[in-house]
């Protein structure tokens, strides 16, 4: 089995264990309500429930580190395969190494390091469908930029939601719900280029 095959094995198994460990982490806290919450909020109760211990006693505090050190192993992994796809494309992997970066980072930093929980969300959700959009327009051809295109509309979807919600014109949806329409679709994306550039031919 050739490196490039293994670096695209790696990748997809960096988005399995992501959204496993985001699944788990929702499914053990038993508090978690895609209504209110954001997906970082399984990574630190005390922080989302504003310190109230009421709130906090309701939660299984075993999704913070199932959530956190899920985003960083991920993330690690996701980085050595973007690293492994500098050369097969002109701009987008230099964006993906930062992306999974920001990824790892987001589980170092749960929400209560303020502002660097926050900077490292958005950075990755943003580097991320950056990173669709300057591959649909400059590298994709045929029916891959369909495709890629679909991914992105409904990243840039889940970008116009998020900011409905924080406008107050959009109830009864948490910021989880934006942050999954970004980052479902940017997972199957990029799990999309990994089979293109390093499984297809190798």
């Amino acid at each position: 089995m050739n490196s490039a095959r293994i670096l695209g094995y790696i990748g997809i198994l960096s988005f399995l264990i992501a959204w496993i460990c985001i699944g788990l982490a929702i499914g053990v806290s038993g508090c978690f309500d895609w209504r209110e919450n954001a997906l970082s909020d399984l990574g630190d109760w005390v922080t989302a429930c504003g310190g109230i211990k009421q709130c906090i006693d309701l939660c299984n505090r075993l999704s913070e580190p199932i959530f956190n050190y899920g985003l960083i192993l991920s993330g690690i992994l996701f980085a050595l395969t973007a690293i492994g796809l500098v050369g097969k494309g002109r701009i987008y992997p230099y964006v993906l190494i930062a992306t999974a970066i920001s990824l790892s980072f987001i589980g170092v930093f749960p929400e209560r390091f303020k502002p660097h929980h926050y900077i490292f969300s958005v950075t990755f959700f943003l580097l991320l469908l950056i990173t669709m959009i300057i591959y649909t327009i400059v590298e994709a051809r045929g029916r891959i930029r369909y495709l890629s295109l679909l991914f992105t509309v409904i990243g840039i979807l889940g970008v116009l939601t998020y900011i409905l919600i924080e406008k107050d014109v959009i109830h009864g949806l948490g910021v989880s719900v934006p942050e999954t329409m970004i980052a479902l679709p940017g997972s199957l994306w990029v799990v999309m280029i990994i089979y293109m550039k390093l499984l297809k031919h190798s």
